[in-house]
């Protein structure tokens, strides 16, 4: 064999066992690179999870990626819906409080009925203001103090906290959807109940103009101890309880609307039942109220006098006047 060729062979050997031992090398880098990342090492919270990583049993489709998200603060939401900080949770029977998820939204209102285990509420303080209702079947109720209460300790006139995913079924009154707690926040007087009962009353006397009515509209634009859902609360109840149909509106303004003919002073399928008081001083404050079906045909009681007696509010009328 000749030397030229020798020398070829020893080249062509040499050239092999380089291409050998560079794979060789690179294969221990990738195998290293896979221990790295591929050895079952534990991600923080927020850490980001491709499908590939995932068991088999994954329902996420393939390619997606999956953010395991920090659990949420505990809070409770202020009127302008920031969170204060407050861990919630669920007292127990033995008195101690087992925490629980903060929940999404907390909305905070009067208490106007109580119907079994279904609460209407007057809510004035949230976004989504006006008349709602709230089942409480299967929820807990908590007291002020945070320990565990039945339905019966929620009453007319209490303030609560209601929590809740946030969602409102669009009825009326609205439905809370998922509430998740009750805690009564406050006592205060059921002022609506107590202006209900005066509707009533007066409804009933001289029952001669209720002839052939089929609307009672109430002007409240001169009451100042009812809040404006309580107001729209107010006239609920007096729908659903005198089973005619209730508006809330002015002498003026059902004029306008073609309601009253004007001219006649006339209410012919209705009454106006009209109030106007002094804001609530100490445990009194004074009243008008008169029922109006037409020029001729109304009644009224003027410096009328509420006083509230024990937890209850009582009234004595005034001078009456007829026309």
């Amino acid at each position: 064999m000749s030397r030229n060729m020798c020398m070829k062979k020893r080249c062509l050997k040499g050239i092999a066992w380089l291409l050998v031992f560079m794979f060789g090398l690179h294969g221990c880098q990738a195998a290293g690179a896979d221990e790295a990342d591929g050895g079952g090492s534990v991600g923080s919270v927020g850490a980001v999870e491709t499908a590939g990583q995932r068991d088999s049993g994954d329902l996420d489709r393939p390619g997606d990626t999956k953010v395991t998200a920090a659990p949420a603060k505990g809070g409770v939401s202020d009127d302008d819906g920031e969170s204060d900080g407050t861990q919630t949770g669920v007292s127990l029977s033995d008195g101690t409080s087992e925490p629980s998820a903060a929940p999404e939204a907390v909305m905070m209102g009067t208490v106007i009925q109580v119907s079994g285990t279904t609460v209407l509420l007057a809510v004035d303080r949230n976004s989504s203001s006006g008349l709602f209702t709230v089942e409480t079947a299967d929820i807990p109720i908590a007291d002020a103090s945070g320990n565990p209460a039945k339905i019966g300790a929620v009453v007319p006139g209490m303030l609560v906290d209601v929590e809740y995913d946030g969602f409102i079924e669009e009825v009326y009154p609205g439905i809370v959807a998922n509430p998740s707690r009750v805690r009564i926040t406050d006592s205060a007087d059921d002022m609506t109940g107590f202006y209900l009962t005066v509707v009533r009353d007066i409804f009933e006397t001289d029952s001669a103009l209720n002839s052939g009515i089929r609307t009672i509209a109430l002007d409240l634009t001169g009451v100042h101890n009812l809040s404006d859902a309580e107001k729209e609360a107010l006239v609920y109840l007096v729908w659903t309880q005198l089973g005619y149909e209730a508006v809330q509106s002015t002498w003026d303004e059902l004029c306008e609307e073609g309601f009253i003919d004007k001219d006649r002073l006339s209410f012919e399928e209705g009454i106006v039942i009209t109030f106007t008081d002094t804001p609530v001083k100490g445990s009194s404050f004074d009243f008008t109220v008169k029922k109006w079906r037409s020029g001729d045909g109304s009644i009224g009681y003027d410096d009328c006098k509420a006083k509230k007696s024990g937890k209850n509010w009582e009234y004595t009328l005034g001078g009456a006047w007829i026309s």
